[in-house]
């Protein structure tokens, strides 16, 4: 494999510069985590240019000392008295863990992300550099390839050396490598760190942390540090290293086969094609329990049978047919069974609403323990998140009360209808064109509230997994002092969701001036109908076709999809 070195005299796009070298000065420092100590009375002092060997074995405390640098256990450092000095004040450092930070983002967007400009010839000659190449010429999408979440369809040495690119992209000044060629083969991390850590090290402060048997690079560097259970047990010149003890020069590697055989697309949104059907009422249905449905419908059924029949006792007291004592007896009789009905079926409503949420999250949750590992590959945790939460918050709260409010609205308009036809005749002449011009608007409505409200659905999802990813980058974003750009974009997913519930709103008062226009003709046309039809219960006509209008905008709404 051909590898051109990265030579940063002509880099032209560079950050913040300084005359002044990059100084860094541990003073008796301290760190505890816990009960414990991970580093004990440090005194060092490292200055650019140079490459510094941070070597210590498994739990020695090199990762706490990177880490402490980047000023993320400082409160543990002023507990124990120490401090740290590092000049000039605003230095910019890359951190690369052992666990590498990719986001979920193609490969290009990984590798500038801590830079505000693309310049193509860099951005060409640094992937040349950290072997990368010949990894995107094997991939469809080339460097458009969607990695994934945490990089999980590529493997381990392939997500170090595009960390490693991000961070040689951004030009900082301190490069904290926290074993970063472990995760490569032999070949591959020679070339790595002879065509990317030797030239940054002539112009950068470069500090690799290295396991105790990396004999290979101390002769290229220019100090060795050892650390040992927390404390600095060798400080100074390589050449005395080599010579004081002898150091295994087998490193540790593993295999960097290329995992990815097939670019990803990216997806901004989680909008599903597919729409709804009759099978998933049915479903819905099925998970509730047909005999918890089954009997509210029945209490409803009652409910609003019983309440229309207080209207005609108003009327027959109205026409003198019941005195004023008979009236309040058997409305106060009404009223009571009213009261039990509506109790029972929202009590079954809210019964079944329980249920069809156990049974679905059951079943959301199995299917989830028992998916594959592709599944977690195409599927980013923030969908799967939203599943859990916002999905499963309109299965809990909303969808008992929309079915509650469907089934109120159809028996409202066939009762509405039924009364004001009998009271008034000519009424039916007008129903039918009015009820068709209802159900125009409502498919209209329909079509673009689906499509809305999925959008909705779907932009949450990019949030959750934006979040999680800005967490677990958290120290190299602070590193990098990109907070205000990964706070920006946040504010970008956040707005691009709170458009689509905009939008979801302005749809809504569309359907509603509508339907309030619709409703004004419905009882100006009753009221016509009553006066030609001189029928004594006008009254009753005149409240139904009222209740008729509420009723279709009720139908219309939990319609929407």
């Amino acid at each position: 494999m051909l590898l051109y070195k990265y030579n940063h005299s002509n880099d032209e796009e560079t950050g913040p510069k300084s005359n002044e070298a990059v100084k860094i000065q541990l003073n008796n420092v301290t760190v505890t985590r816990g009960n414990s100590s991970v580093l004990r009375n440090i005194n060092l002092k490292l200055q650019q240019p140079g490459l510094v060997l941070l070597l210590g074995d498994n739990a020695s405390g090199k990762t706490s000392f990177l880490l402490t640098i980047l000023n993320e256990l400082n409160s543990n450092v002023a507990q124990s008295g120490g401090n740290i000095f590092i000049s000039p004040r605003h230095t910019r450092t890359a951190y690369c863990g052992h666990d590498s930070w990719i986001m979920n983002a193609t490969v290009k967007e990984n590798i500038i992300v801590a830079s505000d400009n693309v310049n193509t010839s860099k951005y060409n000659d640094i992937v040349r550099s950290t072997a990368l190449l010949h990894d995107i010429n094997e991939w469809k999408e080339k460097d458009f390839t969607l990695l994934g979440e945490k990089g999980i369809n590529i493997s381990g040495g392939q997500r170090a050396r595009i960390a490693l690119a991000r961070a040689v992209y951004a030009d900082t000044d301190v490069y904290l490598l926290d074993n970063i060629l472990a995760a490569l083969d032999v070949i591959v991390s020679n070339d790595v760190f002879q065509n990317v850590i030797i030239p940054l090290s002539q112009t950068k402060l470069v500090i690799l942390a290295c396991n105790s048997n990396a004999s290979a690079w101390l002769p290229y560097s220019t100090r060795v540090v050892k650390l040992q259970n927390g404390e600095v047990v060798y400080d100074g010149e390589p050449d005395t290293m080599i010579q004081s003890e002898q150091v295994m020069s087998n490193q540790g590697s593993s295999n960097d086969a290329i995992s990815v055989t097939s670019g990803g697309k990216k997806h901004d949104n989680d909008v599903s094609e597919k729409t709804s059907t009759y099978a998933t009422y049915i479903d819905y249905m099925k998970a509730c329990g047909y005999i918890n449905l089954l009997l509210a419908i029945v209490c409803t059924l009652c409910s609003y049978g019983t309440s229309t029949y207080s209207d005609y006792l108003l009327s027959y007291w109205t026409a003198g047919v019941l005195t004023t004592s008979q009236y309040l007896f058997w409305y106060t009789i009404v009223a009571i069974i009213v009261i039990l009905f509506n109790t029972g079926r929202y009590l079954l409503y809210i019964l079944g609403g329980i249920t069809a949420s156990k049974n679905l999250h059951s079943r959301l949750l199995k299917s989830i323990l028992g998916a594959t590992i592709t599944f977690f590959n195409a599927v980013p945790s923030g969908r799967i998140t939203s599943r859990f939460s916002s999905d499963f918050n309109q299965i809990d709260n909303t969808i008992p009360s929309t079915i509650a409010s469907f089934v109120d609205a159809v028996l409202g308009i066939v009762t509405g209808v039924l009364v004001v036809i009998i009271n008034a005749p000519y009424y039916v002449i007008v129903i039918a064109p009015l009820t068709y011009q209802y159900l125009k608007v409502q498919k209209q409505y329909r079509n673009i509230s689906v499509v809305l409200k999925r959008m909705e659905s779907g932009s949450k999802s990019p949030l959750f997994s934006y979040f999680r990813e800005v967490v677990d980058g958290g120290v190299c974003i602070r590193g990098y002092q990109i907070e205000d750009k990964i706070t920006n974009k946040y504010y970008q997913l956040l707005d691009k969701s709170i458009q689509t519930r905009v939008n979801w709103d302005l749809a809504n008062r569309w359907m509603g001036i509508r339907l309030d226009l619709i409703g004004s003709i419905i009882v100006s046309t009753a009221a016509f109908a009553v006066v030609l039809s001189s029928n004594s219960s006008g009254s009753t006509a005149g409240t139904h076709s009222f209740s008729l209008i509420h009723s279709y905008i009720h139908l219309l709404r939990t319609l929407q999809g």
